[in-house]
């Protein structure tokens, strides 16, 4: 049975920035690159909250990276 996936945007300590409900009705789509390697497409509602999201990772130093994960499930030892 498929159940819908749960996309989220995170910085490399796991603060979620954004998520799946960021994302315009529709807005994933699988698609191919150049090579025909898989790649997905994303259609965000605001492109402001996003540069907004990329700007704050970016400020973070020196791990200002922007980790986009699908179906993230925290593993606890």
């Amino acid at each position: 049975m498929s159940t819908p996936a749960k996309l989220t945007f995170r910085d490399v300590n796991d603060n979620i920035f954004m998520d799946g409900i960021d994302l315009k009705e529709g807005g994933a789509k699988q698609t191919f690159d150049e090579q025909g390697r898989w790649s997905v497409g994303l259609t965000l509602k605001s492109a402001y909250k996003f540069r907004k999201v990329t700007e704050k990772i970016l400020s973070i130093k020196p791990d200002n990276l922007m980790v986009i994960w699908l179906d993230f499930e925290e593993v606890k030892s």
